[in-house]
């Protein structure tokens, strides 16, 4: 699938969220630190679970798409499994059936994510036309746009929340960075990018 799943990742960097211990912002006062690493990661928790909701809405798109194109098989199959005596038989038809499905929500889900570069051939893309597949893709997209729209708003939120002090403190900058790259990001995929790299920097690189 595409690069980091989706925003798959998430679930693992959930468990992280409780375990952060960095120092933030270089302040000497530990309380401030606390405070400053304690609503940091309230939002970024908050972020996630942005996340995981669209991802969850990106996969039962392509769950009901994939589904509506695989009914005429379902009854072919069906139709099959009639006319076969042995257990072994059907329950072979039923795994290659399910086995078809989950490789087309998987192709489907990694389709509709805005840094998707695969190629596919014509029968591919005719038939994915037939089953409405634009059309779940214009709605998919709209919904990364409310995202990143939520996303810049909790961040926007965070920084005005912040004390003077903590305002030229190395989490603000940084969130101010990531913040604008993007709010400017031209396209869909470069801001899905630069929310990416944000996401890694904080949780995987002990960003403060």
């Amino acid at each position: 699938m595409a690069e980091w799943s989706n925003h798959k990742y998430f679930v693992a960097l959930l468990l992280l969220i409780g375990v952060v211990c960095t120092k933030a912002d270089g302040n000497e006062n530990p309380k401030i630190d606390m405070e400053i690493l304690v609503s940091r990661n309230r939002l970024l928790e908050s972020m996630i679970n942005e996340s995981l909701k669209l991802t969850e809405y990106i996969f039962e798109r392509s769950a009901d798409l994939c589904k509506k194109m695989h009914e005429e098989d379902i009854g072919e199959y069906e139709t099959s499994k009639e006319s076969l005596n042995r257990e072994s038989e059907e329950i072979e038809v039923a795994e290659t059936h399910e086995t078809a499905l989950k490789h087309c929500i998987g192709h489907i889900d990694d389709r509709l994510d805005p840094t998707y570069s695969g190629s596919s051939n014509r029968v591919e893309n005719v038939l994915l036309h037939k089953y409405g597949f634009e059309d779940v893709q214009k709605v998919v997209n709209r919904k990364y746009d409310e995202f990143f729209v939520e996303i810049l708003r909790q961040i926007d939120e965070y920084l005005k929340g912040l004390t003077p002090e903590q305002q030229s403190g190395t989490t603000a900058q940084n969130l101010r960075g990531w913040s604008s790259k993007i709010r400017e990001a031209a396209t869909l995929a470069q801001k899905e990018m630069a929310f990416r790299k944000c996401m890694r920097f904080y949780l995987f690189e002990r960003g403060v």
